[in-house]
């Protein structure tokens, strides 16, 4: 009967090393753990071993292993306690060595040695060995899939928002040069857009074979159902090893740090308001600055008519590419997040407070220039005449990153608005880009018999990294949660989110 909803063992924990040997080495692996993240599309792993059997020399160790594991999991218990039914399940992996940074050996054990070993994806291991050079053309995520099936031997792609964000840029011509085959991925992740304007983000899992692409939009949306929920509470000492027990423990959260980061100054600053996009395009001479948010809509309306002008003809030389026509494109988006009008406050003499209006009235806190080059890419047909007439063409990652960086900026200063890391009872299936739903007591006298809930730190949170510890028997998630304040909804103080313990895992 097991005393912890997330018992494991080490069905088989294989070592080759450079000459095809195989050793099982799970009697003395003290610790494994895996880490996955929606910023990175490879999962890394970590080992640490005590050696009493001289395995270290006696194999042969020299940082050209492969590592193959097999690890049985308690995945869930059914049933009353007088008709208990425990389902176990497997998880298979395998990676490749990449360096022992740490080995220790002390006095007091001289006949014990302690290492870790640092493990990372096959096909990341793969990609530092090669460097591609190639042209790219139409849409990125494509390009992206193309690139897993032939340089790293991954062919299970899955372009998860296809149905409900797809990447809009379906245009894009550029030439990858000199970048290994990840690098090349990150180059195509970054020009990678859909219909709302958010950037994609290119990731696997623990329970997933595949490589993911998803969009921001998409992770965040109603559509991506909350996977379960969990509370910050004391632990039961009755009915230990019970169903009724093990189901609670389940849906606990044995752990919390945070980082609530009310850093609005940084967010505002990195793009999440009065994030500019200054545009030079060498074909028709212009220089165009889209901006991202403006406070005040009247104040937007004003300037906008006095930005919008063009310079008269040069009457000298008649040309009209000397004109230089200044347009300013305004979203129209506002934002309550960050409204600067407390600033006004401020005890300044009238100077200062001339700044504090041009701040409210028109923030600019981050900006980037973007140049566009004469005609990149044009498509042309020829008519009845045989006269080529342009009908379209590719875009330019410059033009893609014109048209939606400014926006991308605004996602990711909003992206962490509010950050956990909290620890639950193992799941597999607590994976990166779940949602799932926590709840946080309130800061009362613990003589209250229902402390209730703080609803501005309960909410429902995106899992940004999942961290997989194999440690002393148990099995354990480490997870870095993290909430759009635009987007994603703080708790509903309703059941419309309910909380079931009874139903671990529920999707």
């Amino acid at each position: 009967m097991p005393l912890y909803p997330s018992t494991y063992k080490f069905e088989k924990f294989i070592m080759i090393n450079k000459r095809g040997n195989e050793q099982d080495i799970s009697h003395l692996v003290t610790s494994f753990t895996i880490a996955e993240e929606i910023f990175s599309p490879l999962l890394t792993a970590k080992v640490v071993i005590r050696d009493n059997v001289n395995f270290f020399e006696d194999f042969g160790l020299d940082g050209q292993e492969i590592v193959k594991v097999r690890i049985e999991y308690l995945d869930s218990f059914e049933g009353q306690s007088e008709n208990r039914r425990f389902r176990y399940k497997y998880l298979s992996y395998q990676f490749v060595v990449t360096d022992y940074p740490i080995f220790e050996k002390t006095t007091e054990s001289i006949n014990v040695q302690e290492y870790e070993i640092n493990l990372v994806s096959p096909f990341a291991y793969l990609s530092r060995l090669q460097q591609i050079s190639r042209s790219i053309v139409g849409n990125p995520v494509e390009e992206i899939g193309k690139i897993f099936e032939t340089y790293l031997a991954y062919p299970s792609f899955n372009d998860q928002s296809k149905e409900r964000h797809p990447c809009v840029v379906n245009n894009l011509k550029a030439v990858i040069t000199k970048r290994t085959p990840l690098q090349a991925v990150e180059y195509l992740r970054s020009l990678c857009f859909d219909n709302e304007k958010s950037p994609f983000f290119v990731y696997t899992t623990l329970q997933d074979d595949s490589i993911i692409a998803r969009s921001w939009a998409d992770i965040i949306s109603n559509e991506n159902k909350v996977y379960g929920s969990y509370q910050l509470k004391p632990f039961v000492e009755e009915g230990i090893g019970t169903i009724e027990n093990l189901r609670e423990l389940r849906s606990k959260i044995i752990s919390l740090n945070s980082n609530i980061k009310l850093d609005k100054l940084s967010q505002a600053v990195a793009g999440g308001v009065g994030s500019v996009i200054e545009v030079v395009n060498f074909e028709d001479r212009t220089y165009t600055e889209q901006k991202e948010f403006s406070i005040d809509d009247t104040k937007r309306i004003q300037q906008e008519e006095q930005n919008s002008r063009l310079t008269p003809f040069n009457p000298e030389t008649g040309n009209p590419y000397n004109n230089v026509r200044r347009i300013r494109i305004d979203t129209g988006i506002t934002s309550e997040d960050f409204n600067f009008k407390y600033l006004q406050n401020l005890d300044l003499d009238d100077s200062g407070k001339g700044i504090i209006n041009n701040i409210v009235d028109n923030p600019t806190a981050s900006r980037s220039l973007r140049y566009l080059p004469i005609d990149p890419h044009p498509v042309y047909q020829t008519d009845e005449n045989g006269v080529p007439i342009r009908i379209g063409g590719y875009q330019s990652p410059a033009a893609v990153k014109a048209s939606f960086l400014a926006y991308a900026k605004k996602y990711f200063a909003n992206m962490e608005s509010s950050v956990h890391e909290i620890g639950v009872y193992g799941d597999p299936n607590l994976s990166a880009a779940k949602k799932i739903k926590v709840e946080i007591p309130k800061a009362v006298d613990t003589n209250e018999q229902d402390t209730g809930i703080d609803y501005s730190l309960s909410a429902v949170y995106v899992i940004a990294a999942s961290i997989h510890v194999f440690e002393n028997g148990i099995y354990t998630n480490k997870l870095r949660i993290i909430k759009d304040s635009g987007s994603v909804p703080k708790l509903p103080d309703d059941d419309s989110i309910p909380f079931n313990p009874a139903t671990p895992g529920a999707r």
